[in-house]
């Protein structure tokens, strides 16, 4: 019985190195993806497994171009305002406008009034913003991705306007 449980033990210590070598990153069952749902939507097991059935490759679309969880993916598939920064935008607005950030290409939202004016004209998802990429023209004020160097950031438009002078 000792060399089958060396032979076991072996093979698990291969396999660990070699999902980390791999990096790939953790995908959980359906079985955990329901659990997490069903405690987040508080709807019964067996609804959130057939949301999750139906919505599997649509869920993991979602997570891989936006950068989020599978079970926040899944979430946001279910209702919408089981996402917190969805559930934020909603609470600010009449309507929640879902946008791509033109840096970084990840959904982002943004609180619309009854008027359809949005409550602000970013193009850029709050993680660019907190990472500190985005920038104000010195001209004109319209956010772009850059970085500070201490001298005057202008956008293109404005360089261009320079130019033509």
């Amino acid at each position: 019985m000792k060399p089958k449980a060396n032979r076991c033990v072996r093979w698990i210590r291969v396999r660990v190195e070699a999902s980390v070598d791999e990096r790939r990153p953790f995908m959980p069952t359906y079985q955990t993806r329901a659990r997490a749902l069903q405690r987040a939507a508080e709807v019964p097991y067996q609804k959130c497994l057939q949301s999750i059935l139906k919505n599997g490759s649509r869920a993991l679309k979602l997570s891989e171009s936006n950068a989020w969880p599978v079970i926040r993916a899944d979430a946001y598939l279910l209702d919408a305002m089981l996402d917190p920064d969805y559930a934020a935008a909603a609470r600010r607005g009449r309507y929640v406008s879902e946008r791509e950030c033109e840096h970084c290409g990840h959904l982002f939202f943004v609180a619309v009034d009854k008027k359809g004016v949005a409550e602000s004209e970013s193009q850029f998802c709050s993680e660019c913003h907190e990472r500190g990429g985005v920038v104000e023209c010195a001209r004109c004020g319209t956010e772009m991705v850059g970085e500070r160097d201490g001298e005057a950031d202008f956008c293109e438009n404005c360089i261009d306007f320079f130019a033509s002078e």
